[in-house]
């Protein structure tokens, strides 16, 4: 992924130390587009340009990174309203979340994540898998898929 300004990144975390540490890791890396949110409805609300985020400029994000524990509703509510719509689909979501459990993992791949990421994870851990995933996007464009 490149810092093209047409593509930005949609990060949705409550914890606000988790949310500059993942912020400070994109900038390093270059990816200063990111739109933070506090709250799974405002995601929705965002990413389907429904209430206060109506009259949004610019297109979908290039990747959200969602957190599973949100203080109205899940994480994987809102991975649910994702993919249940046919213009978002294609948007790659990163699931984040304390917990290691396998069915929480699990969970996530059955609902539609592309990757599952246990916090607090190393800043390189995470700008490397948003870096793999940039490239495969990258791949994918050129490849006119």
């Amino acid at each position: 992924m490149t810092s093209d300004a047409t593509e930005h990144l949609l990060l949705v975390e409550d914890n606000p130390d988790e949310a500059a540490l993942i912020r400070r890791a994109l900038a390093a890396r270059g990816w200063a587009q990111l739109t933070v949110l506090t709250h799974g409805q405002r995601a929705i609300d965002y990413l389907l340009r429904r209430g206060a985020y109506a009259g949004r400029s610019g297109g979908d994000p290039a990747l959200v990174l969602l957190d599973i524990g949100l203080p109205d509703i899940s994480g994987l509510e809102v991975l649910e309203t994702i993919r249940a719509h046919a213009a978002l689909r294609h948007v790659p979501v990163v699931m984040l979340t304390v917990s290691d459990d396998e069915a929480v993992r699990a969970g996530s791949f059955e609902t539609g994540a592309n990757l599952f990421v246990t916090k607090p994870s190393q800043p390189a851990e995470l700008t490397a898998t948003v870096h793999a995933i940039g490239t495969f996007l990258a791949e994918q464009r050129r490849q006119g898929r």
